[in-house]
């Protein structure tokens, strides 16, 4: 099954509308694994529940990535 990778903004007025960075992973582990990075690479960031869900955040506030099946 592939999987893909999510992102959200949080503001203050709530969760924005989720955009897709990447599709047609070919495991969930992979996929894990680029969602780690990602967030890893801001100074601020995360885990969070569920499983392979991070917090980032940017200059553009705070921001949620995780992994999806397609």
């Amino acid at each position: 099954m592939p999987f893909a990778i999510k992102v959200r903004k949080i503001d203050r007025h709530g969760a924005q509308h989720p955009e897709t960075l990447a599709v047609d992973i070919e495991s969930r582990e992979m996929a894990g694994g680029l969602v780690h990075r990602l967030a890893g690479s801001y100074p601020q960031n995360g885990r969070t529940l569920p499983p392979l869900t991070r917090w980032f955040r940017s200059e553009g506030g705070l921001h949620l990535i995780w992994v999806q099946p397609q």
